[in-house]
């Protein structure tokens, strides 16, 4: 009788169970890693605190971006652009 059966697994090559192993180790490992990174590497690089004295130009939009058509510089008092 031809089938599949449970007892097959017992034919499989050591290079299946090496990527099997493998699979398993990405995907417990490194991917929740890198949910959790992401949010590390965003507040490390980019949520910085201003040089003092300096502010958005238009506060309640981004400075910089993709989608973003137009600079929102960093300004001081004076209206100079503050370097960064």
């Amino acid at each position: 009788e031809t089938g599949v059966h449970i007892t097959d697994v017992k034919n499989f090559t050591f290079l299946f169970w090496l990527l099997s192993l493998l699979s398993l180790i990405t995907c417990g490992c490194i991917f929740p890693f890198n949910n959790v990174a992401s949010g590390i590497l965003l507040e490390r690089n980019y949520f910085r605190a201003p040089p003092a004295g300096c502010r958005l130009l238009h506060p309640d939009q981004c400075s910089k971006g993709m989608l973003q058509n137009f600079s929102n510089p960093t300004i001081n008092d004076s209206g100079e652009e503050c370097s960064q």
